[in-house]
């Protein structure tokens, strides 16, 4: 495949966009210019992320011969059994009905944050305030916060952890070199997480009662017979900041962009916020936050009628199978009509459906409600232009200067 027709070398989600589309009716399943296979097309994409036994997860050229510890891996990156067992405690905690309980906490959060940018706003009513900074970004790092069972005053701390940490994985996969060791990345947020578990250990070898966080359930878990080790705790700790945070930020700045950009959807919601719920999934559909994933073949395995070899790398076009053509009518276009919202893969699929998916659902749908309860207006400056997350497999704004009323 030459470069110019080529998913993964890409300026922009607009331009990947424009490629995938051709991919889609062409080629679904094609070779990149790393030599990693592009699958374009939803059926081959559903089909790539329910089989977990023949792809593991995958970024850069993570793989059978990668040297990274397995008590150091990210879940991603561990195969059946031991991954679903690892998952089983992480669903136990980011349950539906568990992430109902953070409601409460979670609207809270967006009315003091929204009250605290209208303040901003009537000291100096003509500045645009950049909403990401002042809203997208702390949302996700409070709420996580919470679930891990640590105070929200380190929540800010998160944030910057979860960047540094994209920073060096995205610079080894743009590269297309084998991913250094992710849990190396900050000395002082391991050493934080490493903190918060040592003092859940001495609580329980004290007598005290086991608490209901997740680091708790992970010391009490066995994985595969045995419990796990708290470097392996930790690494799976590391996963869940980085999720919980890169994931929903970028969709609520998307929303917010959107709503921004388009004053009749704005009106439209303020006017009904029910609709508020399917407005989150059309944007996880059609601006999808995680716009690839990366995975690699252990066994000949039949997609989209081309065998992947075992050893081979693919890329699942998660984007691009949120816009196929056979599936939706008008794939790029916004509708709060589109009938079942949440036919979509932006969580993925299967058994690794994103454990988080019901919490960034929460924090989507609260987020938007807050904003449509407390403001009126909603604007892009006259010079605004998108400003792009630079991790190049996501999606959403980096900044998103706003003017709010």
């Amino acid at each position: 495949m030459d470069a110019l027709h080529d998913p993964m070398n890409v300026a922009s989600a607009a331009q990947r966009h424009e490629i995938t589309t051709v991919l889609r009716r062409e080629c679904p399943v094609s070779k990149t210019a790393t030599g990693a296979w592009f699958i374009a097309g939803r059926e081959g994409v559903e089909a790539a992320l329910r089989d977990v036994w023949a792809f593991t997860g995958s970024f850069g050229r993570q793989g059978p011969d990668d040297d990274v510890p397995e008590e150091r891996k990210l879940i991603g990156s561990i195969p059946e059994p031991r991954h679903g067992e690892l998952r089983r405690v992480m669903n136990a905690v980011l349950a539906p009905h568990k992430v109902a309980e953070c409601e409460p906490f979670v609207r809270s959060l967006c009315r003091r944050l929204i009250d605290d940018i209208l303040t901003e706003v009537a000291a100096r009513p003509h500045d645009p305030v950049d909403v990401v900074a002042a809203y997208a970004y702390p949302v996700p790092t409070t709420v996580i916060a919470q679930v891990l069972g640590v105070p929200t005053s380190d929540n800010d701390r998160f944030g910057r952890w979860t960047d540094e940490l994209l920073a060096a994985m995205d610079s080894d996969a743009r590269a297309d070199r084998p991913v250094h060791d992710p849990t190396a990345s900050s000395a002082e947020f391991m050493a934080y997480l490493d903190d918060q578990i040592d003092r859940r250990i001495r609580h329980l070898d004290a007598g005290g009662k086991p608490g209901d966080d997740i680091i708790f359930r992970y010391l009490r878990a066995e994985i595969c017979g045995e419990r796990l080790s708290p470097v392996a705790i930790r690494s799976q700790l590391v996963m869940l900041v980085i999720a919980g945070n890169e994931t929903t930020r970028n969709l609520i700045g998307n929303v917010l962009y959107r709503l921004a950009s388009d004053h009749d959807l704005f009106e439209a919601l303020r006017r009904d916020p029910r609709l508020v719920p399917t407005a989150i999934e059309e944007s996880l559909r059609v601006d999808t936050p995680v716009q690839i994933l990366a995975r690699t073949c252990v066994k000949d395995t039949l997609v989209d009628g081309t065998t992947i070899p075992t050893g081979d790398r693919i890329v699942i076009g998660i984007a691009s199978a949120n816009r196929d053509e056979k599936i939706y009518d008008g794939p790029a276009a916004f509708h709060l009509d589109r009938p079942h919202a949440r036919d979509h893969v932006a969580f993925g699929a299967g058994p690794h459906v994103c454990p988080g998916a019901a919490l960034a659902r929460l924090e989507g749908v609260v987020a938007i409600e807050s904003v449509l309860e407390r403001c009126t207006t909603l604007e892009l400056p006259p010079d605004a232009q998108f400003d792009a997350n630079p991790v190049f497999w996501a999606h959403g704004p980096r900044t998103l200067r706003l003017l709010i009323g």
